[in-house]
């Protein structure tokens, strides 16, 4: 049986050629809803970077997705706090 709910480091290599490499690193967090359900999102962390010296760099990735759904979710709650004191000023 799967487990539910899954959180885990994930890194996929997106070019392997001999003297360079280039990894993705990203964050899944997956619920499973039953056997047909179930949802996954990922977000990007960091790109790293292999060259033929052995020198490694990793780029970290700015998730611009949480800075959205923090204002939206701001937007929303000013917009609800508007709307009650609106509403009782009456």
């Amino acid at each position: 049986m799967a487990k539910p709910v899954i959180f885990e480091n994930r890194e996929s290599i997106i070019l392997d050629q001999p003297g360079k490499q280039i990894r993705v690193i990203s964050q899944a967090l997956g619920f499973s809803f039953g056997p047909p359900f179930s949802l996954v999102w990922n977000r990007p962390l960091a790109v790293k970077i292999r060259i033929a010296g052995g020198e490694e760099v990793v780029l970290p990735v700015r998730d611009m997705t949480r800075i959205f759904q923090v204002g939206i979710l701001l937007i929303g709650l000013v917009g609800i706090t508007a709307l009650y004191f609106l509403k009782n000023n009456r």
